[in-house]
């Protein structure tokens, strides 16, 4: 593995910068853009009963075919508001950094699947080591582990799709990365909630080189990455409604949430 900064002081910036959904700074924005946590008519699954553990070397063979994009299809004239009505599931205690999984269950749970969290980051979602894989290829580390990193939208996409193909449904998952965020409210109008990375807290983030591979390529990463369900919008309001797996089923202000989530490259990905 190569590093551009002597192997001591990338070793520190690594622990203390580049973890997933786990706190690295300050939070400067939990009292201002998470505005309410929503009443329980859209409430929390039953916690996991957990008999196993993941492997920290696990890495799934991922079998899944080649996904598309969603084809684009015509402008709608939506309502003012609408809110799915789906439970969340979090991801602690049992998977503290695995915030991408957890959102794939909870949408897959919706979709009517008895699936859970820590099935689909063992036997489903393609893990690798740190150096060993992009972001885009595997999730880097462990999930069930403090120390995992986190992964980015083609790995939710190869994971639903490795799990939905064995089940021969007409459902498929879809990489809509690169929709603009409030485009993504015409999937909410239809009742099909929206995967999509933002940042804990709605925090800043930065994109920084988080390692080097094998090959000397660079390997990026967004400091304080998370990943939520996109499951409502309010435009009178300026507010939308995630299920967080870290907090339960939220209201963010809409501007600062479009904010992050354009910071985040636009990565969503829908079941449908």
């Amino acid at each position: 593995m190569k590093y551009k900064l002597p192997v001591i002081v990338i070793a520190i910036a690594l622990v203390c910068s580049f973890l997933s959904c786990t706190p690295k700074e300050e939070n400067l924005f939990e009292d201002e853009f998470a505005l309410v946590t929503v009443p329980d008519i859209i409430e929390r699954t039953d916690k996991e009963n957990i008999s196993s553990t993941i492997s920290e070397e696990a890495v799934p063979e991922n079998t899944a075919p080649a996904v598309t994009t969603e084809p684009a299809q015509k402008a709608q004239v939506l309502p003012s508001s609408h809110t799915i009505n789906m439970k969340y599931i979090l991801q602690k205690p049992e998977l503290p950094t695995g915030c991408e999984v957890t959102s794939l269950a909870m949408v897959l749970n919706y979709n009517g699947y008895d699936i859970t969290k820590t099935a689909l980051a063992s036997d489903y979602m393609t893990r690798a080591s740190l150096g060993k894989a992009a972001f885009s290829e595997a999730f880097i580390g462990n999930p069930a582990s403090d120390g995992g990193y986190g992964c980015y939208a083609p790995v939710i996409v190869a994971t639903a799709q490795k799990y939905l193909i064995e089940r021969t449904t007409d459902l498929s998952a879809w990489d809509v990365s690169g929709t603009d965020f409030r485009d993504l409210f015409r999937y909410i109008d239809e009742d099909t909630p929206v995967i999509v990375w933002a940042s804990m807290n709605l925090m800043e983030v930065t994109k920084t080189d988080a390692f080097y591979d094998e090959s000397g390529n660079s390997v990026s990463w967004f400091e304080n990455e998370h990943c939520m369900v996109l499951c409502g919008y309010n435009t009178a309001e300026n507010t939308v409604t995630a299920a967080d797996p870290l907090k339960g089923m939220m209201k963010y202000n809409l501007d600062r949430f479009e904010t992050i989530y354009n910071q985040l490259e636009k990565q969503a990905v829908i079941v449908k």
